[in-house]
């Protein structure tokens, strides 16, 4: 995906899977994504993966917490408990 758009020679086969994953991910026709300048397709792309990457961190971030409250629930109630 980067390759073609990144710029590289061997642009028909990134091109061709560049393609199958636009008309996955948005039911475009190849007549549609012949006709987004290049300029946009790859700002496109970049939004794309960065929103993911910050999807997947908050993610892991919650993931923690959670993981995080269960342990320190059973901290908290023994604790109280020996204060009494």
């Amino acid at each position: 995906m980067h390759g073609y758009y990144g710029g590289t020679s061997s642009q028909a086969p990134a091109r061709e899977v560049i393609e199958s994953d636009l008309i996955e991910a948005f039911h475009w026709l190849p007549q549609d994504i012949d006709n987004i300048p290049y300029k946009k397709l790859q700002t496109m792309f970049l939004v794309r993966r960065e929103k993911q990457a910050a999807i997947e961190t908050k993610r892991a971030v919650d993931q923690i917490r959670a993981e995080h409250s269960q342990t320190t629930k059973g901290r908290g109630q023994t604790k109280r408990y020996r204060e009494l």
